[in-house]
């Protein structure tokens, strides 16, 4: 869990130069960030232990100064989306949901009803500024698997799915149907029909223990996960699918810091980041 910001303009215009340009607020927990068209950086997080803080923060310059839209008890953020310029969601523990309209200045919690209210949401992606999905669940105990679905900017929600399973830990959606969510044990789910329905991915078998954290698609046919296994010796997994997830082949499976996401800005060039500062 990063307590910096890695400027990531430095390193898209001087490949393999990374700059420490500045410290989060209060030094949270940042668990998700996103650079806004107009260059603004927003940042979503917290702390976990004690008494658990909610962390969304703001920089214009680059991430030399920074803004506090919000430092309070609540929850931890864990992930956070743009569609456009200036709506955001960010989601987080304890049925937490927050939405922005002013570029993440301020933000505002959106209600959750029943059993959502009492999840833990991971990953958030909105096909537009309206509607989205929110994936999570509860992983003590016996394992709880949660997607929700919002049509109206997040004033109501439905519940998708919230059974024993493995919890989901990101969302990534191609276009305004085409979808996909990865979680603990091996998990890969993906829809057809923009969330309201989701199909279970079978992976190689010996990767039914992996964490899978990251997901990137090219295109409805080409894409990439990543995540492993922190436990014991950590493995670090990363696997890729030309054929919509239908089969994927293994591209590393060892011992190495499990991977957290991934992205890239071109068709062949990209970037994962993971445990224990791991870039690649």
């Amino acid at each position: 869990i990063f307590c910096f910001i890695l400027v990531l303009t430095a390193c898209f215009s001087q490949i393999g130069t990374w700059t420490v340009n500045g410290f989060a607020p209060h030094f949270r927990n940042i668990n998700a960030v996103q650079i806004l068209p107009s260059g603004r950086i927003v940042t979503a997080g917290g702390r976990f232990s004690n008494d658990a803080i909610t962390a969304m923060n703001h920089s214009n310059d680059s991430a030399s100064t920074w803004g506090v839209a919000m430092d309070s008890v609540n929850a931890m953020m864990n992930g956070l989306h743009f569609p456009t310029s200036t709506t955001g969601y960010t989601v987080g523990n304890a049925g937490k949901i927050l939405k922005s309209v002013d570029a993440g200045q301020t933000w505002r919690c959106l209600t959750l009803t029943g059993n959502m209210a009492t999840r833990n949401y991971n990953g958030v992606y909105f096909i537009n500024a309206d509607t989205g999905i929110a994936v999570g669940g509860n992983k003590t105990n016996d394992s709880i698997q949660t997607i929700i679905k919002t049509t109206d900017g997040g004033a109501t929600w439905s519940n998708i799915t919230d059974t024993l399973g493995s919890w989901l830990l990101n969302v990534r959606f191609i276009d305004a149907n085409n979808g996909y969510a990865v979680g603990d044990l091996g998990k890969i789910l993906k829809t057809t029909d923009g969330g309201t329905s989701w199909t279970t991915l079978a992976v190689p078998g010996s990767l039914a223990l992996r964490q899978f954290h990251g997901v990137y698609f090219f295109n409805a046919s080409t894409g990439i996960v990543v995540g492993g296994n922190p436990s014991h010796d950590s493995i670090q997994t990363i696997i890729k699918t030309t054929d919509g997830g239908a089969t994927w082949s293994i591209i590393s499976d060892a011992l190495s810091p499990m991977l957290k996401a991934v992205s890239f800005y071109n068709n062949n060039e990209g970037f994962v980041t993971g445990d224990l500062g791991v870039i690649k």
